[in-house]
């Protein structure tokens, strides 16, 4: 064996580190988690919406979020209209909002637009509000959800995230493959975490925390401005709870270009959370007694380079295999496409486990199924791209998908009946 074998090797070995750590949780992931008491009292809610021309869906997340079961006088929706040309404003305010106008076109992004949002919001409101939930202007809300997350909070929690559902799974293949990687962070990410008192990661929405935690402002930089938030949480030994009855439901993107977009801005924004946060994240492991959250946290960020890396050394790997004698390469090479090939269906059955888990019906997810495995390597592909060149320019995405929750639960209620 080479020397160039040995360092692959070696590599190898230590970048299985990471997904052997998350292995460990899997067992964790079946059954369902204790619902926490019912409150006695009721928290004050501020719900912060941030929207960059998103006037045809925001009318329908203000009608879900006006329609919650949980006393109007006891939350605010603030909407904040960030660099918009269109009428979002106007039907923020229509529909009751609290509506804040932002126009910066240097500084952009959610994570610029939350910063200054909550220096108006802490000189003139923080006080009148125990909680704060965010939300994007595309989502629809289930109306337990105040209620559900009024009870974690109450119970002793400082933050908690909700069950991201989403509005179009069936859309496309594409649509029905995000969908899948958040039903599947929710049941295999943030379902054991809750089980063993670590933290759940805000996924961009859908999430709430005491108003204590922003008195100082928001303080993110990075295009994750979520990641960035929840790490920020475990280097002071605060978790995100999990709530899984909390619901809400959020649109994916239908087309392969518009996914490539998101998830390669999540890349780059989870390496500027490695470089920024890792650090920080290591010393709080070391010199807390709570250490073990930050542990969690930093194996999190880990997961995007390492993934990266993984792939280097496959390609590096395939390379060898072709600089083999015409025996050896045969063989190597028909080693490499079993490998492929049980890769490609062990996806699809973690996919097929992750539907029945999470009672979705299969028969019209049978494409974004199949095309599953493609879009975890597309994944694997994008991380390795931001370990070489990365882009921190933040790119919108537009969203499209006009529906009511009425509608909705019904069209959902239609295709559990089919299949």
């Amino acid at each position: 064996m080479g020397n160039l074998d040995i360092i692959l090797t070696l590599l190898s070995i230590f970048l299985l580190l990471i997904p052997l750590y998350q292995s460990v949780f899997i067992p964790l992931s079946f059954g369902k988690l204790k619902k926490r008491p019912r409150a006695e009292g009721y928290l004050r809610f501020a719900i912060v919406v941030s929207a960059r021309n998103e006037e045809s869906v925001i009318g329908y997340l203000l009608d879900s979020l006006n329609a919650q079961n949980y006393p109007s006088d006891c939350y605010s929706v603030f909407v904040v209209a960030d660099n918009c040309t269109d009428n979002t404003r106007d039907i923020a305010r229509q529909k009751g909002a609290i509506t804040f106008e932002r126009n910066d076109l240097v500084h952009i992004g959610k994570g610029y637009a939350l910063s200054w949002f909550f220096k108006k919001f802490n000189r003139g409101y923080r006080r009148d509000y125990d909680a704060i939930t965010i939300f994007d202007a595309d989502n629809l809300v289930s109306p337990e959800f105040l209620s559900v997350m009024n009870d974690y909070l109450s119970s002793g929690e400082a933050a908690v995230m909700g069950y991201r559902d989403s509005k179009n799974p069936h859309d496309s293949w594409v649509s029905g493959g995000t969908s899948m990687m958040w039903w599947s962070m929710s049941r295999f990410y943030h379902m054991p975490r809750a089980r063993l008192g670590l933290s759940a990661l805000a996924g961009g929405t859908g999430y709430c925390f005491r108003s204590e935690l922003v008195e100082n402002g928001w303080n993110t930089g990075s295009l994750c401005e979520d990641t960035e938030f929840s790490m920020q949480l475990m280097m002071q030994g605060r978790r995100l709870a999990f709530a899984p009855e909390a619901l809400f439901f959020d649109e994916q993107p239908v087309d392969m270009r518009t996914s490539i977009t998101q998830r390669y801005r999540w890349a780059v924004g989870t390496y500027q959370c490695v470089v920024s946060c890792s650090p920080k994240l290591l010393i709080s492991s070391l010199t807390r007694m709570d250490g073990g959250l930050a542990v969690d946290g930093l194996m999190f960020l880990l997961i995007t380079p390492s993934v990266g890396l993984s792939s280097i050394v496959a390609l590096a790997q395939l390379l060898m295999v072709f600089t083999e004698p015409l025996r050896h390469w045969r063989a190597s090479f028909s080693v490499f496409a079993i490998l492929v090939v049980v890769g490609f269906v062990m996806c699809a059955l973690q996919g097929l486990l992750l539907l029945k888990l999470e009672h979705k019906p299969v028969k019209p997810m049978l494409g974004a199924l199949m095309m599953y495995p493609l879009f975890l390597y597309t994944t694997a592909i994008i991380n390795l791209i931001v370990i070489f060149y990365r882009n921190p320019r933040w790119r919108p995405i537009k969203h499209k998908k006009s529906i009511s929750l009425d509608q909705l639960q019904l069209s959902a209620t239609t295709e559990t009946h089919k299949d």
